[in-house]
């Protein structure tokens, strides 16, 4: 069971914390986090796209030129699909394209999406976020503080403030987002991820797990673990 450390604003260690009950990388939920994806993509779509028929076209009443004698082939109405401006045959109509998900597929995924930015030790956890000023200066700073380079990177709290928000709106490649709304397409797409410690205790909320203090000394990987046996 991985540990991560709890740093204060400036990068120094103030603890370790660990997840009971995490879902191993390895573990099942690959297809749930593949169908949580699709979902998400299907559901940020307007579905608003719209064609006339020839029925909805104005104009094309009048039979255009009569039947017989002319030479050419019979028309009915100019407004039919075959000429310009005329109606669309198959075209696109306002649709909803919104994929639901059973709430143990949602939760699986979820799991298995964090899980493995977990285990990959691509998370990151800080004692809080709190900004004075709504300056984007001073979030960057603190990003800068924290060693925290790679971009995508996506910041979870607990509660988002006034001055969070507006500080981190316009960084490139920083997304950010409250606990409770953050989605699997956001934690896959991250390349770094920090938490909050009370947004690590809500999102532990939705993982169906709880976040345990690790004292000085304890706890670790195994390998490391191993090696102190040895020694």
């Amino acid at each position: 069971m991985s540990t991560v450390k709890v740093t204060d604003k400036k990068g120094a260690t103030t603890g370790q914390v660990t997840l009971g009950g995490l879902v191993p990388a390895e573990a099942k939920g690959e297809q749930a986090v593949h169908e949580a994806v699709v979902a998400y993509h299907a559901n940020q779509r307007q579905g608003n796209s719209s064609s006339l028929t020839r029925g909805e076209v104005s104009g094309g009443g009048r039979k255009p030129y009569r039947q017989k004698g002319t030479g050419r082939a019979r028309q009915g109405s100019t407004r039919a699909n075959q000429y310009r401006h005329g109606g669309i045959a198959f075209g696109p109509k306002p649709r909803d394209y919104r994929k639901n998900l059973p709430k143990q597929v949602r939760r699986l995924a979820f799991q298995r999406a964090f899980a493995t930015q977990w285990n990959a030790g691509n998370i990151s956890v800080v004692a809080d976020f709190e900004l004075q000023q709504a300056k984007t200066k001073l979030a960057i700073d603190l990003i800068n503080q924290l060693g925290l380079n790679a971009r995508p990177l996506l910041i979870i709290v607990d509660e988002a403030g006034v001055n969070f928000l507006l500080s981190t709106r316009n960084i490139a490649g920083v997304e950010t987002s409250e606990a409770r709304n953050v989605n699997v397409y956001q934690i896959l797409k991250a390349r770094q991820i920090l938490i909050t410690r009370a947004g690590l205790d809500a999102l532990a909320v939705r993982l169906g797990t709880e976040v345990s203090e690790v004292e000085s000394g304890v706890g670790g990987s195994a390998s490391e673990a191993g090696q102190e046996e040895g020694e």
